[in-house]
Parts: structure tokens; C-alpha cells; sequence
């Protein structure tokens, strides 16, 4: 993550085990972190970090067509709901898009 006025170059390190990801978004009750990888290796991967201990949990591979690139690819642009115990994604994973509703409330006992 970066200060945006300050440039790339500020950048920090939120949580060691994410790396480089696509899309970011915090949770509603600001305990998590969720992010997506963009297509690598034919798919894309989702991840979220408890913020209180940075551990990080993979939350799923979806498979990405490498037929679909530029404006045809399908990013998960992960979103939370309110309550922060579901996640939606865009995804091409069954071989058309979709939008998958993703039940996380188990790795909240983690």
C-alpha cells in the first residue's frame, strides 16, 4: 500500500505473505484484508489477511481461460457484503462469467 500524494516509491508492505495483488479492499468491520491476483499461470488466486496478526489465508484458485486477455479478461474484483462474512468475485471459472457468493465465516475461527 502507498500514499497515493506521495507516489509509488512510499510504498509499505501491509502483509508479507500477499506480494503483489490486484485488488484490495478492507472489510466492513476492519479486521480483514482481501485481495486477488491478476491471471497467472491460467489462474487467479484470492487471499485475505486478519489484520491483527497479518497471517494470510488462501481462500481459492479459480481458473482463468489464457484465451481471455485484455478486455475480454475477467478479474475477481473481490467485494465484501455489510457484514463481512461474504465475498463476491467476478470469475470465468466455470467457462462464462459469473458471480460467485464465497462463505468465509470459517476462517474467521482461525
Amino acid at each position: 500500500m502507498f500514499d497515493e500524494t506521495k507516489g509509488a516509491d512510499s510504498g509499505i508492505s501491509i502483509s508479507p505473505g500477499l506480494g503483489w495483488w490486484g485488488h484490495l479492499i478492507f472489510s466492513p468491520d476492519k479486521k480483514w484484508l482481501l485481495g486477488d491476483s491478476y491471471p497467472h499461470k491460467n489462474n487467479q488466486f484470492l487471499n485475505i489477511t486478519r489484520l491483527s496478526d497479518n497471517k494470510v489465508y488462501q481462500i481459492g484458485s479459480f481458473y482463468h481461460d489464457p484465451k481471455q486477455k485484455n478486455d475480454l479478461r475477467c478479474d475477481l474484483h473481490p467485494r465484501w457484503n455489510n457484514d463481512s462474512d461474504l465475498i463476491s468475485i467476478d470469475t470465468i471459472h466455470f467457462g462464462e462469467r459469473k458471480i460467485l457468493i464465497l462463505d468465509i465465516e470459517s476462517y474467521k475461527e482461525f
